[in-house]
């Protein structure tokens, strides 16, 4: 089937399964959908273009397989009814805003070939309160959990060197941090306001 027949047939039935013949997802190739509930994506796909599902308000459940190596920027912005959804391991890049205003999503498990937490990756994630971070991060860049007013707690690891303005900035329920002694000593102004509830690492 040709990318404009999928569309049809998810703006017609709710649901769609992506072949593995398609390697890539373009660009906006289902964003605006609003009543796309469900996608499965089958072996064979490598990328997930940007915001290839951007405003699917009522998409509920994304299958991605361990073959999907990107997901683009904004590609489930403002998914409004994703509740969780698994990231497989291969996985390498995840763009800016991937997952922006997605104010349902509770959980989130990185995958540990991802090295990277993109800019504004999990913005205004207003319901998530569970995070796995995993060794192989380096970089958590500007806004990237910025305003998750429900994460309670995050254990950054010993991996991490780098730390952008705001990754962390309106999380108004963040009361346990756990961070390496050398990443504190670099960003002790930017952890001020959380400077009670800090466990540094040594």
């Amino acid at each position: 089937m040709t990318m404009e027949e999928l569309r049809k047939q998810a703006a017609e039935t709710g649901e769609v399964t992506i072949p593995g013949d398609i390697k890539v997802i373009p660009e906006g190739a289902f964003s605006g959908l609003s009543n796309l509930k469900k996608v499965t994506i089958l072996p064979g796909v490598e990328e997930i273009g940007n915001a290839a599902f951007k405003d699917c308000s009522a998409l509920e459940s994304v299958e991605i397989p361990d073959t999907v190596k990107t997901i683009g920027s904004y590609a489930f912005c403002l998914c409004t009814s994703l509740e969780s959804i698994e990231l497989p391991c291969g996985i390498t890049e995840i763009g800016t805003s991937a997952f922006e205003d997605c104010n349902t999503l509770k959980r989130i498990a990185l995958p540990d070939t991802l090295s990277k937490i993109a800019v504004k990756t999990f913005l205004r994630c207003s319901s998530l309160s569970e995070v796995s971070i995993p060794d192989s991060i380096t970089q958590i860049d500007a806004g990237a959990f910025e305003k998750c007013s429900a994460l309670a707690s995050i254990r950054i690891p010993d991996s991490v060197n780098s730390i952008g303005l705001f990754a962390f900035g309106g999380c108004t329920a963040l009361k346990d941090i756990s961070i390496s002694r050398a990443l504190f000593n670099e960003n002790k102004k930017y952890f001020r306001p959380f400077s009670s509830w800090i466990h540094v690492r040594t």
